[in-house]
């Protein structure tokens, strides 16, 4: 199988050496190395956020309820709810939406608290499609490089006249 030796500067030493005939496998092995690379990177940052929105909202919603069951004002029954609601680990379950509305002096807190988790949810989400984007369009900007990088190469091989003169 013949090789072919083409300068590049997507490399330390200079130089590729690719298999003839060319595939789009080989030649953007290095775009797509560091694409898995940035890929990978990147679900790992999104994986250690992802849970920072919630562990927020829980701990303000602890802090709510618990003063608000500390409160001489607190009825028996609506301590009882908010008990029983905390010892049934419904908190973790209700993610659709806030479910201790209905009590007195909670339901604004409850529902500021929950348009601040969906808020920061949506800036972690946002952050994430971004940087994915940006990932996939200089993997596509890099891909298209290397193609040119040897296409350039092979045709200034046998069209030297085309080169432009180094100034």
């Amino acid at each position: 199988m013949e090789k072919l030796r083409v300068p590049t500067k997507f490399n330390k030493t200079g130089w590729r050496h690719l298999r003839i005939p060319l595939d789009d496998k080989q030649v953007c092995a290095p775009a797509n190395r560091r694409y898995r690379e940035s890929y990978k990177a990147i679900m790992d940052e999104f994986k250690r956020n992802m849970h920072k929105p919630w562990q927020a909202y829980v701990e303000r919603m602890a802090e709510i309820l618990a003063s608000y069951v500390g409160r001489k004002s607190a009825s028996e029954e609506d301590t009882y709810r908010i008990v029983k609601f905390l010892a049934e680990g419904r908190l973790a379950e209700s993610r659709g939406r806030p479910e201790l509305g209905d009590i007195p002096n909670i339901s604004q807190e409850e529902q500021e608290a929950w348009a601040n988790y969906i808020e920061e949810y949506g800036k972690v989400c946002g952050k994430w499609k971004e940087d994915l984007e940006r990932a996939s369009y200089e993997h596509g900007v890099e891909k298209r490089a290397l193609w040119r990088e040897i296409t350039d190469h092979i045709h200034f091989q046998y069209h030297p006249e085309d080169k432009k003169p180094n100034r």
